[in-house]
C-alpha cells in the first residue's frame, strides 16, 4: 500500500527525471548530429509512459501500488536517466576526439605533402636507428631507391672520406648540423649539409631522429674555384706590381735625367713622360688596394664619421679647392675600416679631375630612416656616364670601354663590403654628385 507522499516520490519524481533525460538527449542529438541515442530516447520514453500508465492505476484504485516494487523501479528509472547523462557525455567527447584526429590526420598528409616535394632529402630513422622513411628527394640525391633502405641503417649514406669516423649510424642523439663529402649509389661523391634532430614521444624519450641533406655540391664547387681565382690573382698581382714598379722606377729615372739635361721641346716631353709614369705607378698601387681587399675583406663595425671625414679633409692634398663640411656631429655607421679611405678617394678625384681653376667640393652627410648619407659633390666635368653604368649596374664591359677609374672601382668594393650603396648623380650646374649610403649602427 502507499500513501499519497509516497506517490509523488515513486512516480512523479522519476517521471521528471525520465522527462528531463529524454530533452536533454534530443538536444544533444541536435547538437552533435549523431542520430543513435534515439535507441535511448525511446527506452526513456517507454519508462515514462509506464509511470503514467502507474499514474492512471493508482488513481483509480488508490493504494494499489506496491512500495516496495516501487523502491526498485524507481531506482532503476533515475539510474536510466543518469546513464543517458553519462552515455551522451562519453558521445561528445569521442565527438571531439574524432575532430582531434581528423585535423591531426589533415596536418600530417599536409605535412607529408611538404617533406615529399621539398627540395631536400630527408630521411627518419626510429629507436634502433633503422631508416623507416625517406622522401622523393633522399632518392634522387643519393642515388638509392626507398626500398633499398628501409629497414636498414643509414650507414649506406658513410661519408666518402674513409677516415671520418662519426658516420651516418642513426643512432638517437643530440641536434647536429655540419657539411659532408658523400658517395651516391652509383659512387659519385657530393657534398651536403647535414642537419639531425631527435624526435621525441609523449613521455619525453626519444623514439628516433629526422635528418636533412641539402646538396651544396655546386656552392662547394665554386667557392674552390673563387679561393683558386684569388690565389691566381694574388700571383699575378705580386708579379705584375713588382715587375711594373721595378721597370716603370727605371724610365720614370731616365726621364728626370732628360728633364733636368735638356731643355725645349726634349725638357716638356721628358716632363709628360714622368707625370705619367707617377700616374701609371698610382694606378697600379690602386690596383694592388683592390686585389687585397678582394682576397681579405673586411666586416662592417660600428665608425663615427664626423672626426673621420674631417680628418679625410684635413688631410686632402688640397691644391687651393674650396672644400666644405657639412655634417651632426653625432654620426655612427655600420660599416669597414677602410670607407675612411673611399671617402678619402672620392675628394681627391673631385679637386684631381677638376677642370676649373679653383675647384668646389662640398662633403654633406644627412640621416634618413636608419640611414645615413653621404655625398662628394663638385662643380667640374662629370663622371662618364659608361663609367658609372658600368660601376653602378650588372652592365657588361664592352670592347670601347677604356675607364681608367680605378679609384671608383676601389670606392665600390668598400661600399659593397660595408654593405651600403652607391650612387652617381650629376650636379647642377655642372659637375658630379656621387653618394654613400650606409646603415647607422
Amino acid at each position: 500500500m502507499t500513501t499519497p507522499a509516497g506517490f509523488v516520490g515513486f512516480t512523479l519524481v522519476p517521471a521528471i527525471a525520465l522527462g528531463l533525460g529524454i530533452a536533454y538527449s534530443l538536444v544533444s542529438i541536435r547538437r552533435l548530429d549523431d542520430y543513435r541515442p534515439l535507441v535511448l530516447v525511446a527506452l526513456l520514453g517507454l519508462m515514462a509512459a509506464h509511470q503514467a500508465n502507474e499514474a492512471v492505476q493508482y488513481a483509480r484504485d488508490v493504494g494499489s501500488l506496491d512500495a516496495f516494487g516501487e523502491l526498485v523501479e524507481t531506482g532503476a528509472n533515475l539510474l536510466a536517466s543518469l546513464t543517458s547523462y553519462f552515455l551522451l557525455g562519453f558521445l561528445r567527447e569521442q565527438r571531439r576526439m574524432s575532430e582531434r584526429l581528423r585535423e591531426q590526420a589533415h596536418d600530417l598528409r599536409r605535412m607529408n605533402r611538404a617533406i615529399d616535394a621539398s627540395g631536400h632529402a630527408v630521411y627518419i630513422t626510429d629507436g634502433e636507428g633503422r631508416i623507416d622513411y625517406v622522401n622523393p628527394a633522399f632518392e634522387e640525391l643519393t642515388g638509392y631507391a626507398a626500398d633499398e633502405v628501409l629497414g636498414e641503417r643509414p650507414d649506406v649514406l658513410r661519408a666518402a672520406d674513409a677516415s671520418d669516423t662519426d658516420g651516418e649510424t642513426g643512432a638517437p642523439g643530440h641536434d647536429r648540423e655540419d657539411e659532408r663529402v658523400y658517395r651516391r649509389a652509383d659512387g659519385e661523391r657530393y657534398h651536403a649539409r647535414r642537419t639531425r634532430a631527435p624526435i621525441f614521444g609523449p613521455d619525453g624519450q626519444q623514439q628516433g631522429s629526422v635528418t636533412i641533406q641539402t646538396d651544396i655540391t655546386d656552392r662547394k664547387r665554386l667557392e674552390n674555384d673563387l679561393r683558386e681565382s684569388l690565389r691566381q690573382l694574388r700571383v699575378f698581382d705580386r708579379i705584375l706590381r713588382h715587375n711594373f714598379h721595378n721597370d716603370m722606377n727605371v724610365i720614370k729615372g731616365y726621364a728626370e735625367m732628360i728633364q733636368a739635361g735638356g731643355d725645349g721641346q726634349v725638357a716638356r716631353c721628358a716632363e709628360i713622360v714622368v707625370d705619367r709614369s707617377e700616374r701609371l705607378l698610382h694606378t697600379v698601387d690602386k690596383e694592388h688596394e683592390i686585389t687585397k681587399r678582394l682576397s681579405n675583406p673586411q666586416s662592417p663595425e660600428p665608425v663615427e664619421l664626423a672626426p673621420l671625414i674631417e680628418s679625410v679633409v684635413s688631410n686632402v692634398d688640397s691644391h687651393g679647392a674650396t672644400l666644405t663640411v657639412q655634417q651632426p656631429a653625432d654620426v655612427v655607421v655600420r660599416a669597414t675600416r677602410d670607407i675612411r679611405l673611399a671617402i678619402d678617394e672620392l675628394v681627391t678625384n673631385a679637386i684631381d679631375h677638376s677642370d676649373r681653376d679653383t675647384p668646389t667640393v662640398t662633403v654633406d652627410v644627412a640621416v634618413h630612416d636608419g640611414t645615413a648619407v653621404i655625398s662628394v659633390a663638385d662643380d667640374g666635368p662629370g663622371i662618364p656616364e659608361m663609367e658609372r653604368d658600368i660601376l653602378t649596374t650588372e652592365r657588361d664591359i664592352e670592347p670601347l670601354y677604356h675607364g681608367s677609374g680605378v679609384g671608383l672601382w676601389l670606392v665600390t668594393l668598400i661600399v659593397q663590403q660595408s654593405d651600403g650603396q652607391l650612387a652617381f648623380h650629376e650636379n647642377e650646374p655642372r659637375g658630379s654628385v656621387v653618394t654613400i649610403r650606409l646603415p647607422t649602427a
